[in-house]
């Protein structure tokens, strides 16, 4: 008996030895070997062929399909570790499917893809997402079976021999008819991953019927209830685990092994909105946005407002584009090793709505009843750029220099601005800033801080790779201080006289602000002075011909030189008493791509809003 027993356990090894082909195992998390810790897992196409019971011994045809293989045996047969088949629903081989975006090669399992990506090699996608159909989506779900094999320990009783043998087991995972639906496509692990939205009860709808519970020797072996397990991985999916415990008929209490698979879910879908903008389609994706911004509506009933805006020429206001196609689609999954695509699309419509006068195209899906609003920027004309200069005397004037430059639209690469005054020198510490053209993010501008050569070197957009380059030259025209004053004989006279033969003068003091010139007795000339009605402000009642000023004057010399230091400007006496007047100073710039050709660089308002004219008497 002893050497009969002895040599059925060696029969069993040389058999389990022979089927095992170590190196070309797939990897799972429930056999190490000591040699190279290797994890096997028994996948459920290894056995969906076989058509020979194993107990018959006919073995070869066996050997030659298996890659996942038995789990191996210790003498006892007891370890609990050898008794638990993970037979998750990644292993399915699908190389005859239709082509989806994969980060791995189907049928692989979570240390195999960690393997995958550490290789180098690309992952095989299809060169476009797979677009899925209204059709396509489902409410219920039957999963392939999943099987396994358990060695089952059969004891001495009356006349038979103690021995052991094998059982076939399976069950077939699914998720019950609900009127929350879901796709079944290509995830991270498999090809069986379930995708919905966040507020779904598909946990509670999985489930295994005990019906389809297959058990190969039901003299042998009986199932436990099946238990559905929730496991949390990351905020983007979990996964449902099924497992079935398998116990021995003929020992009582005896679990001969586990049978477990689990499926991903996808519940965090997220936005992208197609544009056709002057001929290319670009996708406007929340992922690049924000991470987690995934949507936590319901898609299937959801209504899509894509507002489609440019940057303008005004640093801070966008305007809507009319004409624009739009398409939009959800999807689920992203990972680097996926090339960055989606694994799995919902779009609602093939059919690319156009954006009305307010910049607008609406889809509704379904019931329609959850707002989803986008605003999608687009290239804008033009590439806009700003001197910043400040404000001027009382904040009525920006000081600042705009440009426009629309031969830089599609620019994207390094600027490099060089800051100068009027003398070509450079200035240090100027601050100039870019936006429009390829920019269509949320920040304001892009900007940068010349050096002492006065030159800043601004990457566009921010996050752009680009390496080309272009240089452009902004001139910071001056500002000047002005001192208000009135000259009738003298200045600042105490009361303004009426038809009196000494004429009446604006005589404002003019210099330019210090600090502009290396040396302060360099003169500006072309400065224009304009007399306005401050009420009506873009109405110019006088204007002098181009004078010149300094920084700074030599009271021996220049106190009273007209285009030194005083303007004088002369006015009639009711003029002056129907308005209230103010003074400009106007300097033209000829830069390349200016905005405004004549700019105001410095004001005075008459301190006495109006005036009482004295008419002496004859």
């Amino acid at each position: 008996m002893v050497r009969e027993r002895l040599l059925s356990v060696m029969l069993c090894l040389v058999f389990v030895m022979t089927m095992f082909p170590f190196s070309a195992a797939a990897e799972s998390d429930h056999f190490v070997t000591e040699g190279d810790e290797q994890v096997i897992s028994v996948s459920e196409d290894v056995y969906g062929e076989e058509d020979s019971d194993i107990d018959s011994g006919n073995y070869e045809d066996e050997q030659d399909n298996s890659e996942d293989v038995y789990e191996e045996q210790g003498n006892e047969g007891n370890d609990m570790d050898n008794r638990i088949v993970d037979n998750s629903l990644d292993d399915t081989d699908t190389s005859d499917e239709l082509p989806i975006p994969l980060p791995t090669p189907a049928g692989v399992n979570r240390m195999q893809m960690m393997a995958t990506e550490d290789n180098g090699e690309d992952s095989p996608i299809s060169e476009d997402p797979p677009i899925y159909g209204v059709s396509d989506i489902k409410t219920s779900y039957e999963f392939a079976e999943i099987t396994g094999y358990f060695e089952v320990h059969v004891p001495e009783e009356g006349d038979e021999e103690e021995y052991y043998t094998y059982c076939e087991v399976g069950f077939t995972p699914i998720i019950e008819e609900g009127e929350i639906p879901f796709y079944i496509a290509n995830g991270l692990y498999g090809p069986e991953a379930v995708f919905t939205i966040r507020d779904s009860d598909i946990y509670e709808r999985a489930t295994v019927d005990l019906e389809d519970i297959n058990i190969e020797k039901l003299d042998l072996v009986e199932a436990d209830e099946p238990r559905i397990i929730y496991e949390e991985y990351d905020p983007w999916f979990y996964f449902i685990i099924f497992e079935v415990d398998f116990y021995s008929k003929k020992v009582p209490n005896e679990l001969i092994g586990t049978l477990r698979t689990e499926v991903q879910v996808y519940d965090s879908p997220y936005l992208c909105i197609e544009v056709d903008y002057e001929g290319q389609i670009s996708a406007y994706d929340d992922y690049d946005v924000y991470w987690a911004k995934y949507i936590k509506e319901d898609i299937w009933n959801s209504t899509v407002q894509v507002t489609v805006t440019r940057e303008t020429d005004d640093q801070v206001k966008r305007e809507p584009v009319e004409g624009v196609l739009t398409n939009i689609y959800y999807y689920w999954g992203r990972q680097s090793s996926n090339n960055n695509k989606p694994y799995c699309i919902f779009r609602p419509t093939d059919r690319w709505e156009t954006t009305n006068t307010d910049g607008i195209a609406t889809f509704t899906i379904g019931s329609g009843d959850f707002l989803i609003d986008r605003e999608i920027g687009v290239v804008a004309p033009a590439l806009y750029g700003k001197l910043v200069i400040g404000l001027g005397q009382n904040d009525l004037y920006d000081l600042s220099q705009y440009y426009t430059y629309p031969d830089l639209k599609d620019f994207e690469g390094i600027i490099e601005v060089k800051v100068v005054n009027t003398a070509g020198e450079p200035l240090e510490g100027r601050t100039v800033q870019f936006w429009g053209g390829a920019k269509y993010d949320d920040v304001l501008s892009n900007g940068g801080t010349t050096n002492e050569e006065g030159i800043a070197e601004i990457r566009y957009p921010y996050n752009t790779t680009s390496e080309d380059r272009t240089e452009l030259t902004m001139t910071e025209l001056p500002t000047f201080e002005l001192k208000w004053n009135l000259t009738q004989v003298i200045d600042n006279p105490s009361r303004i006289v009426k038809g009196h033969n000494a004429p009446l003068y604006l005589s404002p003091e003019i210099k330019v602000s210090e600090g502009y010139f290396k040396n302060p007795y360099t003169e500006i000339k072309g400065v224009k002075i304009q007399v306005y009605d401050v009420d009506h402000p873009e109405k110019t009642l006088i204007e002098t011909p181009p004078m010149a000023f300094k920084e700074k004057y030599d009271p021996q010399r220049d106190i009273i030189l007209r285009g030194s230091h005083r303007a004088y400007i002369k006015i009639s006496p009711e003029d002056l008493a129907g308005k209230h007047l103010g003074i400009r100073a106007v300097v033209r710039n000829k830069d390349e791509g200016v905005r405004d050709k004549e700019q105001v660089r410095g004001y005075i308002e008459d301190p006495v809003s109006s005036h009482q004219l004295y008419e002496p008497k004859k």
